[in-house]
């Protein structure tokens, strides 16, 4: 939010391109879960981690706000791909006596990792600024960070070896 009002979007065009992110969500929701099932998850979780790059990404580029706030949905809709494939991937892949601490420490890792993406979110462009920098770069950098945690996230999903998708309906 605070990016896009240094960039100088009104509240009201702020609010629309926000709501893409939840458009993404929505559009995808259904899919993903269709997904899931059909492919491998190494490959749904790779592409979700793709299109979340994408969206951060194609944030950072000066374009009209209309592709921003597409950038903003393709965001959102990697983030729900992701979201959806865990739970099934999981259930795939783990035995049952390892699902409890599983499927408890996975919502405790993301909320971690949250705090620290926001925390550090919110010193980074204070840091550029204080150096001399705009808070236009500092958000532009932590955007550019986001991406580029995406695209290393594919090194560990290249070593997923889980049970291929059933394929079927």
């Amino acid at each position: 939010n605070l990016y896009f009002k240094e960039l100088g979007l009104g509240e009201s065009t702020i609010g629309r391109v926000l709501s893409t992110a939840a458009g993404g969500t929505c559009v995808v929701s259904i899919p993903a879960a269709v997904l899931i099932d059909r492919f491998p998850a190494q490959r749904v979780l790779m592409a979700a981690a793709f299109f979340g790059m994408l969206g951060y990404a194609g944030q950072l580029l000066p374009v009209p706000v209309a592709w921003v706030a597409v950038a903003s949905g393709v965001a959102g809709a990697g983030f729900t791909v992701h979201n959806i494939a865990a739970a099934p991937f999981f259930m795939a892949n783990a035995r049952a006596e390892e699902r409890l601490e599983l499927f408890g420490l996975h919502p405790a890792v993301e909320t971690l990792a949250g705090v620290v993406g926001a925390l550090g979110g919110g010193l980074l462009p204070r840091l550029v600024v204080a150096h001399g920098g705009t808070a236009v770069a500092g958000y532009r950098l932590t955007l550019g960070l986001a991406a580029l945690c995406m695209l290393i996230s594919f090194v560990p999903y290249l070593a997923i070896r889980a049970t291929p998708g059933t394929g079927r309906r």
